[in-house]
């Protein structure tokens, strides 16, 4: 059977299986790495965590649950809100990496120019092109759903079995859970492919880049600093998606058909939208990408930050070495993410620090004034913490050699550049700091830092 099915994918078969086997093997592809499949050694590594901590999470949700259905400890009742605290906090992070690992992807959720010039070549027209690329992107999506939400299923259904579970089916729990939790996942990828879509419908070409840039640092900024807050969330209110989809959870396991409406629609009409801005929109975004003009130069403008950089860094070395840095971080997709993801956990710690604090009365101003000096120190350690690692990962491991070869001559003023750019970078955070009379950390030497 195995020898059978090997034998089936090395064989060439219709255009538009050709095609999404294409863009499946393509997904992950990256600069990054010295070789394209580099991305499996990183899988593997993230693989073994999830299992390491999940072995953990089991062993602590299953004493916790013994404990929950200990009558000399505990009640009906109470257990069964605990089920429903946790289900929503399980949902929350499931709807949470869903959308982190969506975003990641934003600008592969669609045909690249890349792709339409590789196949121009070929008898295959944009419509299939498109649809090869919706279809890889759903199996893709499919695939891992089963991988994420088949084992917290599993291992959530079987913590919270005992005397009082709602049903008295394992695999009734089984199911209800594994149909939350993958619904969850399919709101969340849906929404972000029909958010894309009707940003492809509705936003002028010349803007569509930009806007779609923004949207995505602003959505992946916002899930990132939505993580330390989970513990927040709103359990009962009806506007809130993870409730939903515990609702779900609840009419699977009682039978209360009626409960899972509101998660019913919000897996259904995302799908319905992202489907019909997907076929829709390949047309114009195909235009958008082959026939757009070029960029238009700033004008009158167009020189204006070379001449101030000048004015800034005499030193001709060091104004290349940090033209290259910012441009780097402006341009570099995987960089310009990880920069965003430490911004936003440094906002999600600042809000749940300032959420967690002590009420103070208007005549107290020491919790405001903590929080004022706090708040941008604490901005600028994990900003500080992702230049260090920013700088140790390379745009293209394959232009490696190249600064290998000129590793030494200029070194002092690349160096230079270096420490002048994290040092102006966060710059109101270190205006704040002298302001409160305390030693402003980025004056620290760069080697120090790093």
């Amino acid at each position: 059977m195995t020898a059978r099915l090997r034998q089936w994918l090395e064989e060439t078969h219709s255009d538009t299986l050709e095609l999404v086997r294409h863009f499946l093997a393509r997904f992950f592809d990256t600069e990054i790495g010295a070789r394209p499949d580099d991305w499996h050694k990183l899988a593997i590594g993230a693989f073994a965590s999830l299992v390491s901590a999940g072995i953990l999470g089991f062993t602590t949700f299953l004493a916790r649950f013994r404990l929950l259905q200990d009558p000399t400890h505990s009640t009906p009742h109470l257990y069964q809100g605990a089920v429903r605290s946790d289900l929503i906090s399980l949902l929350a992070i499931t709807m949470a990496v869903t959308a982190l690992l969506t975003l990641l992807q934003w600008d592969s959720l669609f045909p690249s120019l890349r792709d339409y010039l590789a196949l121009a070549g070929f008898p295959v027209s944009p419509r299939q092109i498109f649809l090869a690329k919706f279809a890889a992107l759903v199996l893709l999506f499919a695939a891992f759903v089963l991988s994420l939400a088949g084992p917290l299923a599993g291992f959530f259904s079987v913590s919270i079995r005992g005397p009082w579970q709602e049903n008295p089916s394992a695999p009734v729990l089984t199911l209800a859970t594994l149909a939350s939790l993958a619904g969850a996942s399919a709101f969340v990828f849906f929404t972000l492919l029909a958010l894309q879509g009707v940003l492809l419908n509705l936003v002028p070409g010349r803007w569509f880049l930009r806007v779609s840039l923004f949207v995505q640092g602003a959505l992946f900024v916002a899930t990132v600093g939505a993580l330390p807050l989970f513990g927040r969330q709103p359990h009962g209110a009806a506007w809130w998606p993870p409730f939903w989809f515990v609702k779900l959870w609840e009419a699977i396991v009682t039978g209360r058909a009626s409960l899972a409406r509101p998660a019913l629609l919000a897996i259904v009409l995302p799908a319905l939208l992202a489907i019909l801005a997907y076929l829709l929109s390949y047309h114009r975004y195909r235009k958008l990408l082959l026939e757009a003009p070029p960029a238009h130069t700033g004008g009158h403008w167009s020189g204006l930050g070379s001449r101030l950089l000048e004015l800034w860094i005499p030193n001709p070395r060091e104004q290349a070495a940090f033209s290259f840095t910012w441009k780097t971080l402006a341009r570099s997709r995987i960089h310009r993410l990880i920069l965003l993801a430490y911004a936003g956990l440094a906002l999600g710690w600042v809000i749940q620090a300032a959420l967690g604090a002590p009420p103070v009365s208007l005549h107290d101003e020491g919790m405001y004034g903590l929080m004022a000096v706090a708040s941008p120190l604490g901005l600028a350690v994990l900003m500080i913490l992702a230049f260090r690692y920013l700088f140790a990962l390379p745009v293209t491991l394959q232009a490696n050699w190249m600064f290998q070869t000129a590793d030494q001559e200029g070194r002092a003023a690349w160096l230079a550049a270096v420490q002048r750019f994290v040092i102006s970078g966060p710059r109101p955070c270190r205006y704040r700091a002298r302001r409160s009379g305390r030693p402003p950390l980025l004056r620290t030497p760069l080697p120090q830092l790093v």
